[in-house]
């Protein structure tokens, strides 16, 4: 049974405990979550937004805390993390559940090492060309 109910100023449910809607649910306005954690359990999530702001509402002259970033969930491996470092002004990333970060600089991945005298471990295969 379809039922519509138009209502003037602002509707409040309160209910005792949870609040369960079972079925497909399209809100045409904003949506505004406020409390502590937001849960979201789906498999695909799509995002219009080119920007996704993390830390929103920072108050200090910086990230409070170090780092505000992106953990990706391994599973039993040690979990993912893309960050950005407050002490250093850097992008890191770590794959040792944040152990320790590699940093990512501007233009290229930092703590790659010039190989001055590097060796060949096998035959090398030019097709005819000299080198």
């Amino acid at each position: 049974m379809a039922r519509t109910q138009r209502i003037s100023g602002n509707l409040t449910l309160d209910p005792s405990g949870s609040l369960i809607v079972s079925a497909d649910t399209e809100i045409t306005g904003n949506l505004t979550v406020v409390g502590t954690t937001t849960t979201i359990t789906t498999v695909n999530t799509a995002l219009q937004d080119r920007v996704i702001v993390l830390n929103n509402g920072e108050a200090g002259a910086g990230v409070t805390g170090r780092y505000s970033g992106i953990e990706v969930e391994r599973g039993s491996a040690n979990n993912a993390f893309l960050v950005f470092d407050e002490n250093d002004d850097t992008f890191k990333i770590s794959t040792d559940g944040g152990g320790s970060y590699l940093g990512i600089a501007a233009g290229g991945i930092a703590n790659v090492v010039g190989d001055t005298t590097p060796q060949l471990g096998g035959n090398l295969d030019v097709n005819g060309k000299n080198i």
